[in-house]
């Protein structure tokens, strides 16, 4: 029981400080932004930042409680590392794509989607909570599927690191297979397409992705009007 309280609150605060440092490191470095004719973007409140981050908090301990913690390694690890990202993936995807259905989107998403140009930070703050909620209990769904040694928890960390990248708004370099910054970006101009928030996987099965060459075509003629 301890060692889930521990590790509910190391998860909360290192989704707490992680998006600040992330953009930090973009900030000062020499990628391109992705910022192709955008008006000024709005501010999330403080008090919707730590409501926020205080569903973090409650939906990590929810996952976490009833999971038994195993800190032993096993030859089941790289399956684990590999399905890990796949179940992410895909209850974001359901989610994240039925969030833009009709009075859902309104009621549920169009917050978050007020913001054109996104950023690591501003990206993981500006969301309503309920949305902010739901999201989180995708992202943690692997912890409800598999069991927790050290290897899946630094693959879990490291894909977190790239859900900030490609959240960063710079055109940092692609990874074949995974969702890239302007890939991302695209999702936030034109609603229809990439969904997925690490793996390009199910936006490829169901239809809806966007390559970045194409995204990266369009965007100087105005992405939004394509």
């Amino acid at each position: 029981m301890l060692s889930q309280v521990l590790f509910s609150f190391v998860l909360t605060i290192f989704s707490m400080i992680f998006p600040i440092s992330i953009q930090y490191c973009l900030d000062r470095s020499r990628f391109e932004k992705l910022n192709y004719n955008i008006p000024p973007q709005p501010t999330s409140s403080n008090s919707l930042i730590i409501i926020n981050y205080f569903i973090t908090l409650l939906t990590t301990w929810f996952v976490v409680s009833n999971v038994e913690i195993s800190w032993t390694l096993s030859y089941l690890d790289i399956f684990r590392i590999v399905l890990a990202p796949l179940i992410i993936d895909f209850f974001n995807f359901v989610y994240h794509y039925a969030s833009h259905q009709g009075k859902l989107f309104r009621y549920l998403h169009y917050h978050h989607h007020l913001i054109k140009n996104p950023s690591s930070f501003r990206d993981s703050t500006f969301n309503g909570t309920i949305d902010w909620g739901l999201s989180m209990l995708a992202y943690l769904s692997p912890f409800a599927f598999l069991q927790m040694t050290p290897v899946v928890l630094v693959a879990y960390l490291i894909l977190t690191v790239q859900i900030q990248i490609n959240h960063g708004g710079y055109k940092t370099p692609k990874i074949p297979g995974f969702i890239s910054a302007a890939e991302h970006w695209a999702h936030h101009q034109k609603l229809k397409y990439n969904f997925c928030e690490i793996t390009t996987v199910f936006d490829r099965l169901f239809g809806t992705y966007m390559p970045e060459e194409e995204v990266l075509r369009v965007c100087d003629r105005g992405l939004s009007n394509k």
